[in-house]
């Protein structure tokens, strides 16, 4: 198995560089056109290759990427700080209506002291 899947890694390493000569040969072709059709090379034309623009492109792409996982990290961030300054809008809600955990027990607390008998004056 060892050797089959360095095969095919190879195989692979392979295609990506044909590819790349593939490309090369491409953008040879596009300056000869150039060469021929001006006499010589601008400076735009060696500038913009086939290749650089899609450098150029992959690297707007990831900077885009970054931007927008920033961004995602920022508004999660947002929200778990609003959760904890301001806690669970449930929880908020309950405690408004007096139905939470705290509420409940301090009224169980009320009514268990309601139910004492008050205190007796001792006599001096």
């Amino acid at each position: 198995m060892d050797l089959e899947q360095r095969i095919n890694s190879e195989e692979l390493t392979l295609r990506k560089l044909v590819s790349e000569i593939k490309e090369h040969r491409r953008e040879i072709r596009v300056l000869a056109a150039e060469l021929s059709r001006n006499g010589r090379l601008t400076a735009s034309a060696c500038g913009s290759t086939v290749a650089q623009q899609l450098a150029t492109l992959r690297a707007t792409r990831e900077g885009i990427t970054g931007t927008l996982s920033n961004a995602d990290v920022a508004e999660e961030s947002f929200v778990e700080a609003s959760e904890r300054v301001d806690g669970n809008p449930l929880d908020r809600e309950l405690a408004a209506q007096g139905r939470d955990a705290e509420s409940l027990q301090l009224a169980s607390v009320l009514e268990r002291l309601k139910t004492m008998p008050g205190p007796i004056a001792q006599a001096v």
